[in-house]
């Protein structure tokens, strides 16, 4: 069901914690109804013994507590025996500054907190133990880029900087002696490791240790658990994490930033965006799709839904990786007062919209669409210098979504502009119906305005011109979760 859009103010990026208005003795919690003071004139009444006992519901495996050594740590990661990249895992978030202090800290002897592993199950008995970090992943990848040689650890009395190896070619000197190298090689860190975890559990475990952390809003999303997350994650790994993807282009290279959650927001963005196509002032923001997973926790995406978005994907892929027409997703080189080359990326809102915008022109050729986005872009930066997510910014891009016509073709074949609105959206608005539910994605892909849609050879090809390489058939796979 659709999301009611919420009157915040305009910056809606953030999740804000809500603190209710205790007005009422109804809204007293249990334990607020214990402080309360009792009515004039009323006896307190003595409560009798209860019989109740107490049910924690699953009881996990009591954890082993163990020490691995540096280098060993190292080698586990670096043998893929440790997967630092689970789904619900932050990426590396501390600073240079950061991860030499930790360093410091394991050479000196201070407290550092132990890592927290989940053993994964073994297909055989002969297979070799493989571990999840549910908690650690800064410690760890602090000591992965110090024994890299990618970090200095500063002497605490001059902050000078001393490198684990010497490299004079790199200017990485003075570094440890081989004696304090092999000291450090040999520090060790406490583990604690869980057997039998499942999915679920690791990131309920992980939100529990996370708690006293900041997290990004966008990090607080990826805690939820159920169908919708699961989807969001599905389509995040399909179109995101691959190379090429939204985001990388054929040579690995990121075309905009998603770390920090962001990849999952953004495609959850998309997705209720298209869900709420009918509400012409619904935002996206984070705090209303934290607020939408926390009412469908249970909820599963509806099939029409699944396919309009990952057909709108799909096209968003091919356009985002279309040798001529591709650049209008890529960043912007622009200079900046000093005359220097400077790199601009999508925003994130644009990032996000130009998605609803493929998804309300399912049948435009790539020339249209890289027309439709070059003008989304012109038409939102000339009227605000920071494209951000909030209601006057979205609805600027909503309302020039909601105009755009199609430009004439310029691969040459024919135009849609004699087609009315109502049936250039006939296909988009499959997200309401379950119509041709049962049939294959292939047979339900349109083809008009001279467009191969044959997934073997691209999403886009012009009348006369020989196929692109199709991205979305060169994806490279996921790595495989240990």
């Amino acid at each position: 069901m659709p999301v009611k859009p919420e009157n915040a103010g305009d910056e809606l990026d953030e999740l804000f914690d809500y603190q209710p208005n205790l007005s009422s003795e109804s809204d007293l919690s249990e334990d607020d109804a214990t402080y309360k003071s009792p009515a004039s004139g009323s006896r307190s009444k003595i409560k009798k013994a209860s019989t109740r006992i107490l049910d924690l519901g699953t009881i996990l495996k009591a954890p082993r507590a163990t020490q691995y050594s540096t280098r060993t740590i190292y080698t586990m990661v670096k043998d893929d025996i440790v997967d630092l990249e689970p789904e619900y895992q932050r990426g590396v978030v501390w600073t240079a500054d950061k991860q030499s202090a930790v360093i410091e800290s394991i050479m000196r002897h201070y407290y550092v907190p132990p890592v927290l592993l989940s053993v994964q199950n073994q297909e055989s008995t002969e297979d070799e133990l493989t571990y999840v970090c549910i908690d650690g992943k800064q410690r760890i990848s602090s000591i992965c880029a110090f024994l890299d040689n990618k970090i200095p650890v500063r002497e605490p009395s001059t902050s000078r900087r001393f490198w684990y190896k010497e490299d004079l070619i790199a200017g990485k000197t003075p570094a440890l002696n081989a004696a304090q190298r092999r000291k450090f090689d040999n520090e060790q860190l406490t583990v604690v490791e869980f057997e039998g975890l499942s999915d679920e559990v690791e990131r309920d475990m992980f939100s529990r240790v996370q708690m006293g952390v900041t997290l990004s809003p966008a990090e607080k999303l990826g805690a939820h658990l159920g169908p919708w997350p699961d989807f969001i994650r599905q389509m995040v790994k399909r179109f995101i994490d691959p190379t090429p993807s939204l985001v990388h282009d054929d040579e690995g290279k990121s075309m905009l930033i998603v770390n920090r959650g962001r990849d999952y927001l953004f495609t959850a963005q998309m997705a209720l965006l298209i869900m709420n196509h009918k509400i012409e002032n619904f935002v996206p923001s984070a705090s209303a799709i934290d607020t939408f997973l926390k009412q469908h926790a249970k909820d599963e995406p509806s099939r029409p839904l699944r396919l309009t978005l990952q057909r709108t994907l799909e096209r968003y892929v091919a356009l985002a990786n279309y040798p001529r027409y591709g650049k209008c997703i890529k960043p912007e080189t622009k200079l900046n007062r000093t005359g220097r080359a400077m790199s601009k990326p999508l925003s994130p809102a644009e990032f996000v919209y130009i998605a609803f915008l493929i998804f309300k022109f399912p049948n435009a050729s790539v020339s249209q669409l890289y027309e439709l986005v070059q003008g989304l872009k012109a038409d939102v930066r000339s009227q605000f210098k920071d494209v951000l997510m909030n209601t006057n910014i979205a609805s600027v891009m909503r309302r020039y979504i909601n105009t755009a016509k199609l430009t004439p073709d310029a691969e040459g074949s024919s135009g849609q502009n004699g087609t009315s609105q109502h049936k250039r959206n006939r296909a988009a608005l499959a997200v309401d119906s379950d119509e041709n539910d049962d049939l294959p994605l292939s047979a339900r892909r349109r083809t008009s305005n001279g467009l191969d849609v044959n997934p073997n050879v691209g999403l886009f090809r012009s009348v006369g011109d020989s196929p692109n390489r199709n991205p979305l058939t060169n994806f490279s796979p996921a790595p495989a979760r240990r």
